[in-house]
């Protein structure tokens, strides 16, 4: 039965609970083993794309993303969604163990999650999956 958690956040919080979100990614990618979809792969091949409409703000995860891709052949996901997943693979395939979620303010009611990490550096997986190109 799926737990479907609601609550206004700020800033803050909201970046303190983006790493609960990429915890689970970890755990979610770990459970499917090695040869599961990389977000990556999924980004580069079209497969996930930015979309910044969510008016739910309702946080996927990485199986979410994963079963809709196998579902109907793509997926889209916002800002946190992607950068949770995308840290999340960085550290799970050891790529990057420090790799994290960063929530920077955009506007007065904005934000964006970008990943950052020792070894990668500054990474903006929502750029990467078309963020700015159709919009």
């Amino acid at each position: 039965m799926p737990v479907r958690p609601t609550m206004k956040l700020s800033p803050t919080d909201a970046a303190v609970m983006l790493g609960g979100l990429q915890a689970v990614d970890e755990t979610q990618m770990r459970r499917a083993g090695p040869f599961r979809p990389r977000v990556s792969d999924m980004i580069a091949d079209g497969r996930l794309r930015y979309s910044r409409y969510d008016p739910e703000e309702h946080w996927q995860t990485y199986d979410e993303v994963v079963e809709e891709v196998g579902r109907w052949g793509s997926a889209e996901a916002d800002c946190e969604d992607l950068g949770a997943m995308q840290a999340a693979e960085y550290r799970v395939d050891g790529v990057d163990p420090t790799a994290h979620t960063v929530v920077k303010r955009t506007g007065p009611a904005m934000s964006h999650v970008t990943v950052q990490g020792d070894w990668v550096g500054a990474v903006d997986p929502s750029r990467l999956a078309g963020m700015g190109w159709r919009e």
